[in-house]
């Protein structure tokens, strides 16, 4: 299994770059890096930019302006294996938040659910190499919201303990 750490986004909201942000000692990217270090073979900066001193995945410009989805179809282009997804805007998420994504369940993809929302954080997520097929497919079809895509695939809903964990941050806290 492999890591990327998705921060390739413009931090519009934020006002700065959320990559670079300093909640533990490390630039965000670094420490979400080091986070999935402890569950993967490998990890990943996903990035629009080669501009991080750590192993990156350039956007594919044929997913040039689709958001952070182009991260993981690089991915998946890149190599056929299942990806543990985590995006640089939770800052809040711990090891054992990520341990819960690694349960062995039989769906394409484990994805913590927001209960009272209903909506998926598709970015704290364990994508199974069978979940490829599915994605390149809906993307073939011209469907790139990961809500949406999430909604109708075979998914593993994890649950989060404190929803503080799967809290998006785009301002500066």
């Amino acid at each position: 299994m492999n890591g990327l750490v998705l921060a390739g986004g413009q931090s519009s909201r934020m006002g700065r770059d959320k990559a670079l942000i300093d909640y533990y000692g490390l630039p965000q990217y670094a420490y979400v890096y080091n986070l999935l270090l402890g569950f993967c073979d490998e990890v990943f900066i996903s990035s629009k930019e080669n501009k991080y001193p750590l192993p990156t995945l350039l956007d594919d410009s044929k997913y040039e302006n689709m958001g952070p989805i182009a991260g993981l179809l690089t991915a998946f282009d890149y190599q056929e294996t299942d990806w543990l997804v985590l995006a640089i805007d939770y800052p809040v998420i711990t090891a054992k938040d990520i341990e819960k994504l690694l349960v062995p369940h039989s769906k394409l993809a484990a994805v913590y659910y927001h209960p009272e929302t209903e909506f998926f954080e598709p970015f704290i997520a364990c994508y199974r190499k069978e979940f490829k097929p599915f994605l390149f497919a809906e993307y073939e079809l011209g469907n790139t919201s990961m809500q949406k895509l999430l909604h109708r695939a075979d998914i593993h809903k994890v649950l989060p303990e404190d929803l503080e964990a799967i809290k998006s941050i785009n301002h500066v806290i």
